[in-house]
């Protein structure tokens, strides 16, 4: 068909509203592409099929995270972790988490178990020789909780961490100095360490009395 102008075109899609209809969807789904496309930093076409598959992955991902629990760690959920691990060993995971039927990230396993559920994790206060060690190995090395957790057996990084933002920030303020601060180092040094030495001096000498009588009044009781 030879279409001479405009209004014998315009005459020529009115007899052909089939024609018309899918030529308006045909305009819809390319205006939907081109959206598609230009919302993608690649700037290239991509296929449609491929365009699906980014929507589905993405529907995907969206619906795992909403499965994801936040908050507090449940009873069950500590049990479910340590006899796991206690079957298969730590490491890897995300793979762990999904395995072990825990709607929890990874990093929120490996922070649970490191922190709080591991055998060896020490409980309670930090004891005057363990005070002193952090003191010391701060001095050398600051905020480098994991590294000076190495040399603390049983203690975890954000335990020390803790420690060092609940106590000893504590007595900068107080000396009204900032805790990395020459001024409060040399009172470190010079003031609480020596104290605490003392301290732990005190109790080694108390637990050696106390021994000493024990093994006393055993050897008593076999005269």
């Amino acid at each position: 068909i030879q279409l001479s102008n405009l209004s014998s075109f315009i005459n020529w899609l009115s007899l052909r509203p089939s024609l018309s209809l899918e030529l308006e969807k045909g305009e819809e789904n390319m205006a939907s592409w081109s959206s598609s496309s230009t919302q993608r930093s690649s700037g290239a076409t991509m296929p449609c099929s491929v365009v699906k598959l980014d929507d589905d992955l993405l529907r995907h991902e969206e619906e795992a995270a909403e499965e994801i629990r936040r908050g507090p760690w449940t009873v069950e959920e500590d049990l479910t972790l340590v006899n796991y691990i206690a079957d298969h060993g730590d490491g890897r995971w995300n793979s762990l988490a999904r395995a072990a039927g825990l709607k929890r990230t990874g990093k929120s396993c490996r922070l649970r178990w490191l922190n709080y559920l591991r055998p060896d994790v020490k409980r309670g206060n930090f004891t005057a020789d363990e005070q002193l060690l952090i003191l010391d190995l701060h001095s050398r090395w600051g905020n480098r909780w994991s590294k000076i957790a190495q040399h603390l057996p049983g203690r975890t990084d954000n335990e020390i961490k803790n420690y060092w933002r609940t106590r000893v920030q504590k007595h900068a303020k107080q000396l009204n100095c900032d805790a990395n601060s020459t001024k409060f180092k040399d009172a470190m040094k010079y003031l609480w360490m020596p104290r605490l030495a003392d301290h732990h001096l005190q109790q080694s000498n108390q637990t050696f009395q106390l021994q000493d009588s024990d093994l006393s009044g055993w050897v008593q009781g076999f005269s």
